[in-house]
């Protein structure tokens, strides 16, 4: 069975073992930065982090078992049979294959918290690499020296292994708990741990339990996708905001990079918002036209998913300042 691990005491370790019954040629790949990855659905990967891992180079094309980027962000691909569910295309998603996630990730993230973001928009396409290598049913374990997440698919949400955790739902201000399939924040007590348990851990990641039986035949509860977090959302002009929504706007647009930064601000009495996007090098021209129109097509798409009015302004690439640890994301200028 393949595991990983990562282990911080000090530095920053994270490795796996790969066990399989027969080689693929795996070797140690390098890939410089800003290698052209041709994505399945017609964007190429072209301005990314470099990254080093064990893969299979098929056609010029790394298949990364495991790999590590220049920031430190770790990401293993891990067998999970039976569990695993992949799914048809879809419109208003950012349409991934399996194989594409570890360079797609790697190249644009540089931390857990960045990724979780990206995440949010990410629909796991049923695209295999080709008739030699079809679909792995798998499961990925992301690690950087601040956290951990695991990344599964799965039919119908999460299945959570309750002989070892125990799942709550409460609301994020009051603490109360709320029933099976009422969205608010995850807390978990852990029933197996002796040394250093958990009890009633607060994740602050919303969702719901699922308690009807699985299509796969399991009965035990599962919890819905991690929509938002309870401690990144702001209010502003009575709207409920999460930043997660200005990044599914901004990955909405051909262009833009996961890199942003939210300004709350309090003008002739209201309070008001600017968000600062960066674009990707080759957007930037001195065509003031073709500039106008990607300002006009990506404010277009937050005042979308918001419903409010922003101000938007166009940064040049690497102008915001990359967080080592958790990304700050909201700066709140606004008059108290």
């Amino acid at each position: 069975m393949c595991t990983a691990v990562s282990f911080l005491s000090g530095n920053h370790y994270f490795g796996r073992n790969l066990d399989l019954e027969r080689s693929y040629n795996e070797t140690v790949t390098i890939t410089p930065r800003n290698y052209p990855f041709h994505l399945r659905n017609g964007h190429v990967l072209d301005h990314h982090f470099a990254m080093i891992g064990m893969a299979t180079v098929a056609h010029d094309y790394p298949l990364y078992y495991e790999a590590t980027n220049e920031k430190g962000l770790s990401l293993a691909a891990l067998n999970f049979p039976g569990n695993a569910h992949y799914f048809p295309k879809a419109d208003g998603k950012e349409n991934i294959a399996p194989f594409e996630l570890v360079p797609l990730l790697l190249g644009c993230c540089s931390n857990v918290t960045d990724a979780k973001l990206r995440l949010n928009d990410i629909n796991l396409w049923k695209e295999p690499f080709s008739a030699e290598f079809p679909l792995s049913p798998l499961h990925w374990l992301l690690s950087d020296r601040e956290q951990s997440i695991t990344i599964e698919y799965t039919l119908e949400g999460m299945h959570i292994y309750e002989d070892y955790f125990y799942p709550e739902i409460i609301d994020p201000d009051t603490g109360e708990v709320l029933p099976d399939g009422e969205v608010g924040e995850l807390v978990l007590t852990t029933l197996s741990k002796y040394a250093m348990p958990m009890i009633r851990y607060r994740t602050r990641d919303l969702t719901r339990i699922i308690s009807e039986p699985c299509k796969c035949g399991r009965t035990i509860r599962r919890i819905d996708r991690i929509s938002s977090r309870s401690d990144d959302m702001f209010i502003i002009r009575g709207v409920n905001v999460f930043p997660s929504q200005i990044e599914s706007a901004l990955l909405a647009i051909e262009g833009t990079t996961p890199n942003y930064r939210i300004i709350l601000y309090t003008e002739n009495g209201m309070d008001n918002i600017q968000v600062d996007a960066e674009l990707r090098p080759d957007m930037i021209s001195s065509d003031i036209e073709k500039m106008t129109r990607i300002h006009k097509r990506i404010t277009a798409s937050i005042e979308s998913v918001t419903g409010l009015r922003v101000k938007l302004k166009l940064v040049d690439p690497n102008t915001i300042t990359r967080s080592e640890g958790k990304a700050k994301r909201v700066f709140d200028q606004r008059v108290k």
